[in-house]
Formats: C-alpha cells, sequence, structure tokens
C-alpha cells in the first residue's frame, strides 16, 4: 500500500541482507546502478506524495461538508427556538352569543 523514502528502503535492505531492487519488486541487473534506483524511489515518492495530497485534500471537503450541516442543524434549532418563543401560545377564546342560534369567535 505504501512504499518507505529511500532511506529506510535502503536500510531495510541493509537488515534483511538484500538488494533495495528485490524490496521493491523489480529487477536491476547490476547492483552498482545507484542511478537507477535514485529514479525508481523518485517516482514511487512522487505518486506518494499525489496520493496523500489528494487524500488530504478529500478529508478537507468531507470536513467542510460535515461543518456545514452541524452548523445548519444549530441555525435551525435556534431558528425554531426563537419562532415557538414569539408565537402566543394562549389558546382561550371567548364566545359571544347574539342570538339562540348566532355565535361569534373573538379573540
Amino acid at each position: 500500500m505504501s512504499v518507505p523514502d529511500a532511506d529506510v528502503l535502503s536500510k531495510i535492505a541493509d537488515i534483511l541482507d538484500t538488494k533495495v531492487s528485490i524490496l521493491l519488486g523489480g529487477t536491476i541487473p547490476d547492483e552498482d546502478d545507484n542511478d537507477v534506483i535514485a529514479e525508481q524511489l523518485a517516482k514511487i515518492s512522487e505518486q506518494m506524495a499525489i496520493k496523500n495530497k489528494r487524500s488530504k485534500k478529500i478529508w478537507k471537503i468531507a470536513g467542510v461538508i460535515f461543518l456545514v450541516i452541524v452548523l445548519l442543524n444549530i441555525l435551525l434549532i435556534i431558528f425554531n427556538m426563537s419562532v415557538s418563543k414569539n408565537v402566543s401560545t394562549d389558546s382561550s377564546t371567548t364566545f359571544i352569543e347574539i342570538g339562540e342560534d348566532d355565535v361569534i369567535d373573538v379573540e
């Protein structure tokens, strides 16, 4: 999934008493050809840097979306509280009878 940087890879190869090319999975005919190994490591490091940038960008976007959703929910809760305070909860109704069958509703 990931490849260590050149120094770590070189140390791993020394500890395991093997060639860096074997650790990379490639075949390099001559061990003294350090330029080829350096180029491979540079390409791998560049690819990993691109992958890390993409991953960080995705996490930032996800974080911003999550933050916006949370803020919208908080605003909706605050708005609902302020609206409910402004609405009168007095539900008493007064009826005035004019005649036997006529009723007027006065609030």
